[in-house]
């Protein structure tokens, strides 16, 4: 397993260490040929990074599937979105697909609005066997 924060803080339910600082945590589970990322928090400029090394270190597990659960992602900015198509070419080349779930509304809308929805495979977390 896998896991990366951008700081060492604490992080609370916000997605802010005590200090107030936007704060990522990722969490990664590898189980039948299927990774699924967990993400928390805020994936902007600031804390995108930790995911696209994350992303980039699936490449070396096989799998056929990574599944980013995006359901406690409370804001994404375009450096997050840019992360998330970055990985999705990443993990293409070795044949991985790469799908989201559980967007909230805010990274909904901003796929819509960059277009960028028609580039991922969508579907709910119970369908998922590591869930089911």
């Amino acid at each position: 397993m896998f896991h990366d924060a951008v700081t060492d803080d604490a992080v609370s339910g916000d997605g802010l260490s005590d200090d107030g600082v936007a704060t990522l945590s990722i969490t990664i589970d590898a189980s039948d040929r299927q990774v699924v990322v967990s993400v928390q928090g805020e994936l902007d400029a600031a804390t995108a990074e930790p995911l696209e090394r994350a992303l980039a270190a699936i490449d070396s597990i096989d799998c056929d599937t990574v599944v980013v659960d995006m359901a406690e992602v409370s804001f994404i900015d375009s450096s997050g979105l840019e992360a998330l198509l970055n990985g999705r070419h990443d993990l293409a080349r070795h044949h991985v697909g790469l799908v989201i779930c559980n967007p909230q509304a805010q990274a909904r809308r901003l796929f819509e609005v960059a277009l960028a929805a028609a580039q991922f495979e969508s579907l709910t977390l119970a369908s998922l066997p590591l869930y089911g």
